[in-house]
């Protein structure tokens, strides 16, 4: 989508300003003649300047969008200025648009037949036509043809700039593409000597020696590249990351991965390798462990007490259940189930939206202070969630170890179940307490399961374990009011979506808006508010929303299918496949 964006707005662009070359050269001619005007000019240079190193740095950063934006002002107040279309042609290169970008590296030449830059630009993108000729449908013949053209405008690049190693790091990668090592040798060793205090050469010598597995090279002229101040890069970092996790540094690895996400927020494959090191550490730390996991929770003198303020809590009965754990702190403040049950509770009542009460403080105390163990982990990271409009980034990470312990102990797998579900993993979340309910449970931890299930508002997963709990579980008087109470809140939040729906009728759309997104965030798996917002988001144009929507609510719909569903597996599918194809055309009209 942002390739098309790109193309779309510097090819328009191009073909604009054409027309009006010789005039802005005119114009800007007359501009340096006039004395008066010396100082804005300057002033002016500067800004150009500062500006082109932006679009640099967006385009290392792919940030691609802004960079592009950045270049139209370039092209509109600099026609005649080489760098603009050398850093075009790069632009349009590393989004695929090689015919594009050939065009504008030519221009650049064109307007000074001594720059090495574009020389170099042209270079690079008939290398990367030559390694995309034989998937692209073209003969080797074809490819042959791209790649000499490749070597000669490297060549020409190295020739009109003597001092630069970027043409011979790129004529190095060409030559290793064509299968010639000692050439490629040849030309990275000039590029070293050439390379003396340039961080982005630095770099670029760094990814070559990576990606011909000298692994020991590669963090050695990384590691320059970063003490010399590459360290606006998130590409920098991530390969530092990558190095460091091929020599076994974990923790130096998350570090840059870590760095490389400050700077890149969205680099999925910096936050999957990051998300892996995070796991792989934890079960080291867990196999490291010999202590037994015991199965049931510590009997005391108060267990019946503790028992009934988590069964009121079970039913929402918030002001018992708050009673009775606050009798039992008080006692005994080291009272971890007690203090668990205080930080389920406050987690409830926020996610219900009531306000803060003011006995909130006194209560966060006994949270607080309170050491968490494996079993009941879970519950105090939820505390810390109270508030949060997003999940934070710490708190995400402690629930991904708790998700892959990769052990057969009950609580272990109990809190696998629980943290999938809360980092919104809904499938892995069903699989797990479908492993889990496999296991030969006792009533007591079938019904230790449907308490957290509940707490975490896990209500369809919940009504399933109830059917299952009925046939051995002869206490009839207890299950049948927690049924009770989530099939009331169920009927609630169908009562709160038909309050929307007459609401959007009504075009009264932020009221009906607000009511999808508060059945989202208090009861997480409830399908209609997933559909509906959906619907809403895809009327109103928000096509990006209305797709993430439809997606989670598919998953959903084949969780949990409903005897009479709301709309068909057909239906749905078209309403995904059409916001996808109406996201798209909306950034093309945007461009």
């Amino acid at each position: 989508m942002k390739r098309t964006l790109i193309l779309i707005l510097l090819i328009c662009f191009c073909l604009t300003t054409e027309g009006a070359y010789a005039a802005s050269a005119n114009s800007y001619k007359r501009t340096q003649e006039s004395g008066n005007l010396r100082g804005k000019a300057e002033s002016y240079s500067s800004d150009k300047e500062t500006l082109l190193q932006a679009v640099n740095r967006n385009i290392e950063n792919e940030d691609y969008t802004e960079a592009m934006l950045q270049l139209n002002k370039l092209l509109i107040s600099n026609p005649t200025e080489p760098r603009v279309y050398t850093l075009s042609s790069n632009l349009l290169r590393k989004t695929y648009q090689f015919n594009d970008a050939e065009k504008m590296a030519r221009k650049a030449i064109q307007l000074d037949y001594k720059n090495s830059e574009a020389y170099l630009a042209l270079g690079y993108v008939f290398l990367e036509k030559a390694k995309t000729a034989i998937n692209a449908g073209q003969s080797a013949l074809q490819q042959s043809e791209y790649l000499t053209n490749s070597f000669d405008h490297l060549f020409m690049a190295s020739q009109y700039d003597q001092s630069s190693p970027y043409p011979h790091i790129a004529l190095a990668e060409a030559y290793v593409f064509n299968k010639q090592p000692q050439k490629a040798k040849d030309e990275i060793l000039k590029a070293q000597e050439l390379a003396f205090d340039m961080p982005m050469a630095y770099y670029r010598l760094g990814q070559y020696y990576y990606q011909q597995g000298n692994y020991n090279k590669a963090g050695k002229y990384v590691e320059k590249a970063i003490k010399q101040g590459l360290t606006w890069c998130y590409k920098t970092h991530f390969l530092a990351g990558m190095i460091a996790e091929q020599d076994g540094k974990v923790m130096d690895a998350q570090k840059y991965y870590l760095q490389a996400l400050k700077i890149k927020p969205d680099m999925a494959e910096a936050q999957k390798r990051l998300d892996d090191l995070i796991k792989t550490s934890y079960k080291k730390r867990r196999a490291d462990e010999n202590a037994p996991v015991d199965l049931f929770e510590d009997v005391s003198e108060d267990l019946n007490a503790l028992l009934s303020a988590e069964y009121q809590l079970m039913l929402d009965n918030y002001t018992q259940a708050r009673d009775i754990y606050v009798n039992l702190l008080e006692k005994n403040p080291g009272n971890a189930n007690a203090a668990s049950g205080i930080a389920e509770l406050y987690f409830a009542k926020w996610k219900d939206g009531f306000p803060a009460s003011d006995k909130f403080t006194n209560d966060a105390i006994f949270v607080i202070r309170t050491k968490p163990s494996s079993k009941n982990v879970i519950s105090f990271l939820k505390f810390e969630m109270i508030s949060s409009q997003k999940m934070p980034e710490d708190i995400r990470q402690k629930l991904i170890n708790l998700s892959i312990s990769e052990s057969a102990e009950f609580y272990d797998l109990l809190n696998e179940v629980r943290a999938e579900f809360l980092l919104g993993n809904y499938e892995e979340c069903h699989n797990k307490l479908y492993k889990l309910m496999k296991m030969n449970l006792s009533n007591y931890e079938k019904f230790k399961i449907l308490k957290y299930l509940c707490y975490d508002r896990n209500y369809y997963e919940a009504l399933i374990l109830i059917q299952d709990l009925k046939k051995t579980y002869y206490h009839n008087e207890e299950i049948e009011p927690v049924e009770a109470r989530i099939r009331t809140k169920i009927q609630i939040a169908d009562d709160n979506l038909n309050k929307a729906l007459a609401l959007w009728k009504d075009k009264k759309y932020t009221e009906a808006i607000n009511i999808y997104k508060s059945l989202m965030n208090s009861f997480a798996v409830y399908k209609p508010a997933y559909l509906h917002y959906a619907l809403a988001m895809d009327s109103m144009g928000k096509y990006d929303e209305a797709y993430e929507k439809y997606n989670v609510y598919y998953k959903l719909y084949k969780l949990y299918p409903d005897k009479n569903p709301e709309i068909s597996e057909s239906e749905l599918r078209g309403l995904i496949k059409e916001s996808y194809r109406k996201q798209k055309e909306q950034i093309k009209q945007k461009s």
